[in-house]
């Protein structure tokens, strides 16, 4: 089972960088430190400008929070597990939620203590919780008291995967996915987004130099299109896209961009 948030939050070691801290500091927030913000920089020199990790970071935010919004609005989706929340930042996802369906509810989860200690702290108001919890273990997530108390599993939810499944081989990636799907009624929504490089070899410096903040991975479109593939899940608008364009879709795939979609769960 996974642990609940703790009470006082957990020792920060600032000695080394911390991929939440890092893209916390790629959106412009205050909760990092020297080691984080120096990473953050020296990964952003490699690729400037609109192939930088800055501006794929705040991309990839603005794409998950449309998502989200428009699970809510479109589809009157009211439950989110927020899979690999990281830090806190505004707007919150549950502040998107509720901008298409007032009252929604959310289960933001982590596997980073500090994360989650932030994220239960900042929480205001009902229908919202903090899990302490690996979201590739699945059973610590959907176990869990906090989402087994907050969340009906039998009416649609939204899963949310913003970033996460870099931080994952595809083919645990692909299991993870499926393994959430099938967890979920039909007329759920599934929220992917990755980044993505088309130099194999440029991928594996930025791999290798963002290795000293956690396991980060590029993933190719064909890996992208195969979590959904593998879950059984419809592609709002067909396929894969650059987010940057979403809900429209890209007419080609920039060398450096973040990919994903909107996956639905069909009855079967």
């Amino acid at each position: 089972m996974p642990e609940e948030p703790p009470e006082r939050p957990p020792l920060v070691d600032a000695s080394a960088p911390s991929a939440p801290r890092v893209y916390d500091y790629l959106l412009g927030g205050k909760d990092n430190f020297a080691t984080d913000r120096d990473l953050a920089e020296r990964l952003e020199a490699q690729a400037p400008g609109r192939g930088g990790v800055r501006e794929m970071a705040r991309v990839n935010r603005r794409f998950i929070l449309k998502a989200v919004t428009w699970s809510a609005s479109m589809l009157g989706i009211g439950q989110f597990l927020d899979l690999g929340c990281g830090l806190p930042a505004k707007p919150a996802v549950h502040e998107a939620a509720r901008d298409g369906e007032p009252g929604a509810r959310v289960v933001y989860v982590d596997r980073d203590p500090v994360a989650v200690s932030h994220m239960a702290a900042l929480q205001a108001g009902t229908g919202l919780a903090a899990v302490l919890a690996d979201i590739s273990v699945l059973p610590s997530v959907l176990e869990c008291e906090a989402v087994r108390g907050l969340l009906d599993l039998r009416q649609p939810v939204c899963a949310v995967f913003g970033g996460t499944l870099s931080a994952m081989s595809a083919d645990t990636a692909r299991k993870a996915v499926a393994g959430y799907a099938e967890a979920m009624a039909p007329g759920s929504t599934v929220v992917i987004s990755c980044v993505s490089y088309t130099d194999p070899e440029f991928a594996a410096k930025m791999e290798a130099m963002f290795g000293a903040a956690g396991e980060w991975r590029s993933h190719s479109p064909e890996n992208v299109a195969s979590f959904f593939l593998a879950a059984n899940l419809r592609v709002v608008r067909g396929k894969v896209t650059d987010v940057r364009c979403w809900p429209m879709l890209a007419t080609e795939t920039p060398a450096a961009c973040v990919l994903g979609g909107i996956g639905i769960k069909d009855r079967p």
